[in-house]
């Protein structure tokens, strides 16, 4: 269903009740409260991590003023955490992390798929209390600072800014000697949001192809979007640089999947793979994927000479179409109770 949520709706547990996690997850809102669950000592900071998740999501689902400001699909944070989900099956560990971060809108749902071991890294033009070459945490940050915002946003949604490294810098200046330096090598997710000139993402995704592990996920933010055009060159610029013409079509990043605004590349050696699973998938499936010209023997969705899994609207008889509608990209209607429990329930396995 497209109809958006609304969180005054009827739920089955209120302020005066207990509500525990099996019936929040079962609840047909997404307004089932918190307030009084009972919390042993031992198990308070997991419980509140949980309650931040969810709270994190229902946000998102619902377009509320508590989600971060920025813009992004649910359904790019469902894929964040499914795709991990995959890489852990594979034994594919590693940082997480993004250039761009702005409040942390998708920075989060990056965060969340994090598991005992593995790293965040954050990287945008903060400045406080960062040299050039040198990473710090987030907690260096202001609240009233330019990254104030991000700040909050960690804290309101269970992440310790402590725990997150950060570089306040441009991406030009961040090396890969510098993350290793840290110890923030090999990336299993990179998320590349900074800059939209071409020369910037070329420069970038270069980066995360020095830092990408064997099936590792970079995410282009904003590639089919019309009002930024040099994402799109920025790509066609790296894949040409990795494969000169007559060469073999088998680059350092390949690209599997097209979802709403962001573009997910990964190794040659898991692209089929990560295909496959997208395609399999029913909540990604559910906008309408497509493969070309596999499908309908018309048209090609393909990149770099890698299939690519896009979004399609049929209109009468006529062949599948991708479309763009201003900055809603056709996912906005992936956000019902439903869905907000498979991610949420897709975070907790990635934990167990």
């Amino acid at each position: 269903s497209s109809k958006r949520l609304d969180s005054a709706m009827p739920t089955p547990c209120s302020t005066s009740r207990r509500c525990r996690w099996p019936q929040i997850l079962r609840c047909g809102s997404l307004a089932c409260c918190f307030v009084g669950l009972p919390l042993a000592k031992g198990i308070a900071h997991t419980s509140w991590l949980k309650r931040a998740r969810w709270n994190y999501i229902v946000a998102v689902v619902n377009a509320t003023s508590d989600q971060p400001v920025g813009w992004m699909a649910p359904l790019n944070g469902y894929i964040a955490s499914m795709l991990s989900h995959l890489q852990h099956e594979r034994h594919v560990f590693g940082v997480v992390g993004e250039i761009g971060v702005h409040h942390g809108l998708f920075f989060l749902a990056l965060a969340h798929t994090t598991v005992l071991g593995e790293y965040v890294f954050a990287c945008d033009l903060f400045g406080e209390g960062s040299t050039e070459g040198v990473i710090s945490h987030a907690s260096s940050l202001a609240e009233d600072g330019p990254g104030g915002g991000f700040l909050a946003s960690l804290q309101r949604f269970g992440m310790q800014p402590s725990e997150v490294w950060l570089y306040g810098r441009s991406s030009f200046t961040l090396h890969t000697s510098t993350l290793h330096a840290a110890g923030l090598f090999p990336f299993r997710f990179l998320s590349v949001d900074g800059g939209h000139e071409a020369e910037t993402v070329v420069r970038d995704l270069h980066l995360a192809a020095q830092l990408l592990m064997e099936g590792g996920v970079v995410a282009l933010d904003d590639f089919p979007n019309d009002l930024w055009m040099g994402v799109r060159e920025g790509l066609y610029r790296f894949l040409w640089s990795e494969r000169p013409r007559g060469t073999d079509p088998r680059v350092d990043l390949a690209p599997f999947l097209l979802a709403c605004n962001k573009l997910y590349l990964t190794t040659a050696g898991f692209h089929h793979e990560y295909l496959a699973a997208v395609l399999r998938n029913p909540w990604v499936a559910s906008i309408g994927l497509t493969v070309e010209p596999e499908a309908t023997g018309s048209g090609s969705t393909r990149i770099g000479g890698w299939p690519v899994a896009v979004r399609t609207v049929r209109v009468g008889r006529h062949v599948p179409v991708a479309v763009q509608v201003a900055g809603d990209l056709h996912c906005s209607s992936v956000r019902s109770p439903a869905f907000a429990r498979a991610w949420y329930e897709s975070l907790t396995a990635l934990k167990k």
